[in-house]
């Protein structure tokens, strides 16, 4: 073990919270060699670390990189979460990975991964967990039977229990997405990484507002706004991509994702795959629903009607009538229903003009109609590229500000490569 590894060995907890960059030049000479032996640590597997001895990496994340490893004194197979390298001089990711040993402290049930304890080695803290022998669903197949769809509707039913146990003791899980469920050797899933878990007594500014994947987030996320339905909607997002082989949205950008995401509904289920059920797609559908006051109430509900699908039983979710869904799509999306009528208003009155003067004059009309929609398009368009554009600013100045440099360069170059030619409205 080289001397500055050995040196971490000997920092407490206190000791490492307490560095910073300072005006001396001993400061700034420890905390180099501080973070050169953090970052030599992971090339040099198997690592003995107090108890347990470190095997291989599992994977890593956005914050946290997860280890297979041994505790020689109970003689069992473990994983071992750190925080990731880069997040141990930002305060907002270790208060948070420090609140998701908080979070998990209080769930106990069989389909969430406990934690077993946590610690501090090595300037990092750490979670100690039980080692799932499986794959998370990242790489599901669509399903090519009955019983494939069954299962899906197992794995979206045992969630659904273990968000209603959590929800109940005021967690909020904030990133259902397919890499966040694993399914064991034995077919039985996991709900696995609070890194994004919220208390709902605490605020979302308190909790570092926005995270977590932006193709399964409910659109009220988008606003700052998280609740038990918010979790309820990724849950729909994932298990529509688990049965259709797709997500419920996709697009080229953000912006076009976020556009999307606020306005546009999902293609129908049964549509991608003939096999889904309707009972099944009236389920994705209401979790899906873009007004949280439209889905389910709560994860027992969800759970309730998944049980009852793999019973053949009926459900109490029901089919929106025509009437029901155009009232919905008008109530949610009144501005754009008046631009429609008053296009529509406008393409009538150019009809009109049409039996007073000249076909000429009645087609120059209609092609004014068409271009000023397809301005105002466009204009739509630009407004959502400035806000992803802002958004992906934003975060990177936030890191910067916090010593996070690297990542808050690359934060800042997306956004400078996706902000569009007028940038005018951008406050960069």
């Amino acid at each position: 073990m080289n001397p500055s590894t050995s040196t971490i060995c000997r920092m407490s907890a206190k000791d490492t919270g307490s560095l910073k960059t300072g005006n001396n030049s001993s400061d700034e000479e420890t905390l180099e060699s501080w973070t050169a032996a953090l970052r030599s640590l992971d090339s040099k597997l198997p690592l003995e670390m107090e108890h347990f001895q470190l095997i291989r990496e599992l994977g890593r994340g956005g914050v946290g990189v997860v280890f297979e490893a041994r505790d020689q004194g109970l003689e069992r197979s473990v994983a071992l979460k750190f925080l990731h390298f880069p997040h141990l001089i930002e305060p907002k990711s270790v208060a948070r990975f420090q609140r998701e040993a908080v979070v998990m402290a209080k769930l106990h049930h069989t389909h969430i991964v406990p934690i077993l304890s946590s610690g501090f080695a090595y300037g990092r803290p750490y979670l100690v967990m039980p080692l799932i022998a499986g794959e998370n669903l990242t790489r599901a197949l669509p399903p090519k039977s009955k019983g494939d769809l069954r299962q899906v509707q197992k794995i979206g039913l045992a969630v659904a229990e273990a968000l209603a146990h959590a929800h109940q003791r005021g967690v909020l899980h904030r990133d259902i997405k397919p890499s966040n469920i694993m399914v064991d050797e034995s077919q039985h899933p996991w709900l696995i990484d609070f890194g994004m878990a919220q208390l709902s007594e605490v605020s979302a500014d308190a909790t570092s507002g926005w995270g977590g994947t932006l193709q399964y987030a409910a659109p009220e996320r988008l606003e700052g706004k998280c609740d038990a339905r918010s979790d309820l909607y990724s849950l729909g997002a994932t298990l529509y991509s688990l049965a259709t082989g797709q997500p419920p949205l996709q697009a080229a950008d953000q912006a076009d994702l976020i556009r999307k995401i606020i306005h546009q509904q999902p293609t129908r289920p049964r549509t991608l795959n003939p096999l889904i059920s309707t009972g099944l797609e009236t389920v994705l559908l209401k979790l899906l629903n873009k007004q949280p006051e439209d889905r389910y109430g709560q994860a027992t509900a969800v759970a309730d009607d998944l049980r009852a699908l793999l019973a053949d039983l009926p459900i109490s979710a029901r089919r929106l009538s025509l009437a029901e869904r155009a009232w919905r799509w008008v109530n949610h999306s009144r501005s754009r229903f008046a631009a429609s009528v008053l296009a529509l208003g406008a393409l009538l009155l150019a009809l009109l003009l049409a039996t007073s003067f000249s076909h000429q004059r009645a087609t120059e009309a209609v092609l004014n109609v068409a271009q000023q929609s397809r301005r105002e398009a466009v204009a739509h368009h630009h407004k959502s590229r400035l806000w992803s554009t802002q958004l992906s600013w934003e975060r990177g100045q936030r890191l910067a500000q916090s010593g996070d440099i690297d990542y808050g360069l690359l934060w800042t170059a997306q956004a400078l490569a996706a902000c569009p030619e007028r940038c005018s409205d951008l406050e960069l």
